[in-house]
């Protein structure tokens, strides 16, 4: 684990701002590190009054590269969110909440084969929304059609009725954009981040 930056900029940055959780988070970071590619680091940005995070990944997963920043005081959403993604050196910037999770080993490689081929601002994929309790698992896969797509894309402002993107989890942003989360904002600062970056798409 690093407190600083690495030597050379890698492809991706996971973006983590965290708060006490490390139950969801090492669901998390399991499975990053179980990613077939490894052309990326790991932001935490800890907003945590203690120090059960730092311990959790001294013990559990020191051999990520981690770049682990504790904030003097915290910073609440979504200033630590901008606080993770301040601190990235990669060339993509993945924010990830940490109670989300990738759902399979091959996805930063497809995504890295798919950035490679073309060269988009703005990334976002499907996903599932995953209802866990003690009881039941349940799944709904999270989709939008070509034609919503394309509906939302000429007008953004759409995406006050449906979020069809999702949430930043899902997301990929390329530095050079340089966007930020609107720290004034609540409920709807990632909408209000996406309309920022649909016209640059």
């Amino acid at each position: 684990m690093r407190q600083s930056g690495i030597m050379m900029s890698p492809f991706f940055s996971i973006c983590i701002p965290v708060y006490k959780n490390t139950t969801y988070l090492g669901r998390l970071l399991q499975s990053i590190a179980e990613q077939t590619c490894g052309d990326y680091e790991v932001v935490i940005a800890d907003d945590s009054p203690n120090e059960v995070v730092e311990v959790f990944l001294q013990t559990n997963f020191s051999g990520l590269p981690i770049v682990y920043h504790k904030n003097a005081r915290a910073l609440g959403t979504p200033a630590n969110w901008n606080k993770a993604i301040d601190l990235a050196e990669g060339t993509w910037i993945k924010l990830m909440h940490d109670d989300d999770w990738f759902a399979h080993k091959e996805v930063l490689s497809r995504l890295k084969d798919r950035l490679q081929e073309h060269q988009p601002a703005m990334v976002y994929t499907n996903y599932r929304n995953v209802a866990l309790s003690d009881l039941q698992r349940t799944t709904q896969k999270m989709t939008g059609s070509a034609a919503r797509r394309q509906f939302v894309h000429r007008h953004p402002e759409a995406l006050y009725a449906r979020n069809i993107i999702g949430p930043p989890s899902v997301t990929l942003i390329h530095r050079n954009l340089g966007n930020r989360y609107d720290e004034r904002m609540k409920w709807l600062v990632d909408i209000d981040f996406y309309l920022q970056l649909l016209p640059a798409t």
